[in-house]
């Protein structure tokens, strides 16, 4: 087995898999790893890794929270879905974004399904 054993688990590929999608730059970006957590379909158990990933421009500073979800009965080497980014915004907590990262893949495929974040309408909050 010429695969090194350390790499050999869904977080390591999970991480390695957004490298290689998003195009990250490692001198550029920075992907940090924030937690993972099982996902309960309304089918299938799925198992979520999510990532922390700041573009380090000097023009900018955006983070974005990404999930990667993977079946949990094996070793994948692609996810069965990955988010398109969850901008971390000011009024956000990661746990929030986390929350709603989660929440827009379970409403995936209903029709005008939308994840919406009460902060940002003030006239809305409680």
């Amino acid at each position: 087995n010429l695969f090194p054993e350390q790499f050999y688990e869904q977080r390591a590929i999970a991480e390695s898999f957004l490298y290689t999608t998003l195009k990250l730059n490692p001198e550029q970006h920075s992907v940090e790893f924030i937690k993972d957590q099982k996902l309960d379909s309304s089918y299938k158990y799925h198992h979520a890794y999510f990532f922390k990933v700041k573009d380090n421009d000097g023009y900018r500073n955006h983070i974005k929270i990404y999930m990667l979800a993977f079946n949990t009965n094996e070793i994948m080497p692609t996810p069965h879905y990955v988010n398109k980014g969850f901008i971390l915004t000011d009024l956000l907590t990661e746990e929030e974004s986390i929350h709603l990262t989660t929440e827009e893949y379970n409403l995936r495929g209903r029709p005008r399904a939308l994840v919406n974040i009460p902060a940002l309408y003030g006239s809305y909050t409680n």
